[in-house]
């Protein structure tokens, strides 16, 4: 008899457990469901005003004219309420960032785009010009920022990196690249030769004289290229690249 009780009382306690548990299950499933009801009737619209405002005005303008009326009116009241925001705003930014990465125009693709078979001058024009390119396009920047390796980037590689670089390189094309670099850029390679060999680096671009410009973009595009093959093949890492996500 005892036996019995004790079965009806596990029996008791299992569906009073049960119980419980179906209306923490009922809760969480409901608010799940009302989340996705609120993206669809709020939330999709607050989705496109944040990557209309990506676009910019005038072409957010003739996207929107395209539009059937009641969806446009939902986007519009969207983009009233976001007020001054402008593509460069971070909620703005990982909207449009979201989007270019399910569509696989993103990361290195995205930077390649610019970056690839671009010369030093264009490259130099490019840094020079970082901030327009990034209120012109933040994702884009970002990606660019990202992917885009210049000498002065020889200061992130590690030593044993630099030695690796440096055994690919000869020393003229090593004075012209070092030309005109920052000091930081030429104490890590100093650092990373023998005193013998850094002295003698030191007095040919001391006295190399005036060179040309496009001499020097050249000299340093050798050993960028060098980074570029050796990073493929796996013989060095360049730290930052090692992380794909940019932008959530």
């Amino acid at each position: 008899m005892s036996d019995e009780n004790d079965k009806n009382e596990l029996a008791k306690f299992e569906k009073q457990a049960f119980e419980e548990m179906e209306k923490k299950i009922s809760a969480a499933d409901d608010k799940s469901m009302k989340l996705i009801e609120e993206y669809i009737a709020d939330g999709f619209y607050k989705t496109l005003a944040k990557l209309a405002v990506y676009l910019g005005k005038e072409r957010a303008k003739t996207l929107l004219q395209k539009l059937p009326q009641d969806l446009r009116s939902g986007i519009e009241q969207n983009i009233d309420a976001l007020g001054e925001k402008n593509r460069t705003d971070p909620a703005i930014i990982v909207e449009a960032a979201q989007v270019l990465k399910k569509t696989g125009f993103y990361g290195k693709e995205m930077a390649d785009s610019v970056i690839e078979k671009t010369n030093q001058e264009e490259l130099a024009a490019l840094l020079h010009e970082s901030d327009k390119l990034f209120e012109r396009n933040p994702v884009l920047a970002i990606n660019v920022e990202h992917y885009l390796f210049t000498i002065e980037d020889l200061v992130i590689l590690d030593d044993r990196s630099i030695q690796r670089i440096l055994r690919e390189v000869t020393q003229e094309v090593l004075a012209k690249a070092l030309k005109n670099t920052s000091d930081s850029v030429r104490d890590k390679i100093y650092r990373n030769m023998s005193k013998r060999a850094a002295s003698v680096l030191q007095e040919d671009i001391d006295f190399m004289g005036p060179i040309r410009i496009s001499d020097v973009y050249e000299a340093q595009k050798e050993i960028i290229d060098i980074v570029k093959r050796l990073e493929k093949n796996g013989e060095i890492v360049i730290a930052r690249l090692a992380t794909e996500e940019l932008v959530p």
